[in-house]
């Protein structure tokens, strides 16, 4: 709810979203969301972005690897400046 309420105390518009592996966090903000905001979620694991495009149509899915290609580049091709980018990082112990 942090994350919420600062995008909407902020007026942020376009936010990236970067590691989004299956988008299920990216589908929930973006339910969340000012009807004029725009996320969109990206990963570098082209099998994962193929799937969470298939699961979540009404979101943008985008392949990026932060690591090895350009940020000019990829804000080129989609045409839009980004006014934050998050990035989750959770740890999982078995």
């Amino acid at each position: 709810s942090f994350l919420i309420d600062g995008i909407k105390r902020s007026g942020y518009k376009n936010i990236l979203s970067l590691g989004a592996g299956p988008c299920v966090l990216e589908y929930l903000l973006e339910m969340s969301l000012p009807e004029e905001s725009q996320l969109i979620a990206a990963d570098f694991d082209e099998f994962i972005v193929e799937k969470a495009k298939k699961f979540f149509p009404q979101l943008i899915v985008e392949k990026f690897d932060f690591q090895k290609d350009d940020f000019k580049s990829f804000r080129t091709k989609l045409d839009i400046s980004f006014d934050l980018v998050i990035f989750w990082f959770c740890l999982h112990y078995g």
